[in-house]
């Protein structure tokens, strides 16, 4: 059976099957606390997410991210400016073409786990980024690389539930983040790619590291 352009497992209506928002919102509260004990890198999303749900309203700087994605993300922008001035297209925003461009180019040791947003996305500072980040401004100068953006997201509820239908618990935490954290009801990002003092390299080491 096909509801809003996607298929329902064995024609049962929606709302029988479909993940609750208080399910998820048990979930992201799991994720953030289960940051204090993962290894960092893999919990940024929830922790993120979770601290904005519940009211954290500070800008979100190098500070809350691990040398790792901070590695990535310059890689990523490094691909677009070369992407931009091969082709003579504008730079300075990264959009989800340019994180597809930069996996299709990695050499076969260096795969990603996913290209698009999903829950193997914790795996890796691509995805962490991608699901974190998304889509975002950013500016090359000599102070360095300036990512400036909001977190936010996009309001998916006219979708009627094919987020879960497609992505099961990723496109349910993606649709319970897009009524909870809508366009400019978000953070701000200031992120500096050189002013790299991360905050895992603060606390406590993971119990998992």
């Amino acid at each position: 059976m096909r509801v809003g352009g996607v298929i329902v497992p064995n024609g049962e209506p929606m709302s029988d099957w479909r993940v609750t928002d208080p399910l998820v919102a048990a979930a992201v509260k799991a994720g953030g606390l289960l940051s204090n004990v993962m290894p960092q890198g893999m919990m940024t999303p929830a922790r993120i997410l979770d601290e904005t749900v519940s009211g954290n309203q500070k800008s979100i700087t190098e500070q809350d991210l691990t040398p790792e994605q901070l590695k990535f993300l310059k890689d990523l922008i490094a691909n677009k400016e070369e992407y931009a001035k091969k082709t003579e297209t504008p730079s300075g925003a990264i959009n989800y073409e340019d994180y597809k461009r930069y996996a299709e180019q990695l050499p076969e040791g260096q795969r990603v786990f996913n290209k698009t947003p999903g829950l193997l996305s914790v795996l890796d500072p691509y995805g962490q980024m991608q699901t974190t980040l998304g889509q975002f401004r950013y500016t090359n100068g000599k102070d360095g690389i300036n990512i400036r953006d909001v977190y936010d997201f996009n309001n998916l509820q006219s979708q009627a539930g094919a987020m879960e239908t497609a992505l099961g618990m990723y496109g349910a935490v993606r649709d319970y983040a897009g009524r909870q954290v809508p366009e400019g009801a978000g953070r701000p990002v200031n992120i500096n790619l050189l002013s790299e003092t991360p905050q895992s390299t603060k606390k406590k080491k993971s119990l998992l590291d």
